[in-house]
């Protein structure tokens, strides 16, 4: 899978980039909603988006509806430690993954969501 990682901490990009490396996927890491919206020039530049929710700037909901504003097959799963974040998606049904997560538990989510978008898509 071809990962587009948003968060504003770097450390956390690059421990993102060795799990996605060890899981057998590419990724590309965004420090900003806006840099990520400059990266995702269509719907074929990735699979999946994974963003943090706060982050400076735009937060990983405005990115999200951003994003399915323009490409509506595109997957973004949100993740945040915080259980204000975690409430709003669960009320709002978004894809969300609670931080910390394990490696297990983010594959499982990566996989739930790129193959839900895939049956929803009919591809």
């Amino acid at each position: 899978m071809r990962i587009l990682a948003v968060d504003d901490e770097p450390l956390i990009l690059s421990s993102l980039r060795r799990y996605f490396a060890l899981l057998g996927h590419h990724m590309t890491g965004a420090r900003s909603a806006e840099e990520a919206l400059g990266l995702v020039e269509d719907a074929q530049s990735f699979d999946l988006v994974l963003s943090d929710v706060e982050m400076p700037g735009m937060d990983g909901f405005t990115l999200r509806t951003t994003l399915l504003a323009r490409h509506p097959e595109l997957p973004v799963l949100l993740v945040s430690g915080d259980s204000r974040a975690m409430e709003a998606a669960m009320v709002a049904g978004v894809p969300f993954l609670a931080k910390p997560w394990s490696l297990e538990e983010l594959e499982a989510a990566l996989r739930r969501l790129h193959t839900g978008f895939r049956a929803i898509l009919g591809t």
